[in-house]
């Protein structure tokens, strides 16, 4: 099972997405770059906060290196479709379009759909 996946999450399941970054457009997901100038639409910004947390994720259990708790995230080792998550998760693959911001390029897994919920929404 995940764990908390953050605020970006939840804000989505909330709002009509149409193709644009609407969550806090203004603000920094990432320092010294505001979310409309990074990311083509809010499926983008979506997946880059998912992949930003299993970043920390990695840098606190791997690392040992100290880290925010709000930022990871936790998957139960002992999940069933785990071995498939994983395949699923990094599939997702991203490119930069010709303005400049980040874009998905692969649409979201079933599995991986079905496991983190509120992404099911953005499409």
């Amino acid at each position: 099972m995940l764990g908390r996946a953050g605020g970006v999450v939840s804000r989505m399941s909330s709002r009509k997405t149409s193709g644009k970054c609407s969550l806090s457009p203004f603000s920094e997901m990432v320092p010294k770059q505001k979310n409309k100038d990074m990311f083509a639409n809010a499926k983008a910004q979506a997946w880059w906060s998912l992949r930003m947390r299993f970043e920390q994720t990695h840098r606190a259990v791997a690392q040992k290196l100290p880290v925010d708790v709000d930022a990871i995230i936790s998957v139960d080792p002992i999940l069933d479709e785990l071995a498939q998550l994983r395949i699923e998760l990094s599939q997702i693959t991203y490119s930069i379009n010709a303005s400049g911001k980040i874009v998905i390029d692969k649409q979201p897994p079933c599995l991986t759909v079905k496991t983190i919920g509120p992404f099911s929404r953005l499409s």
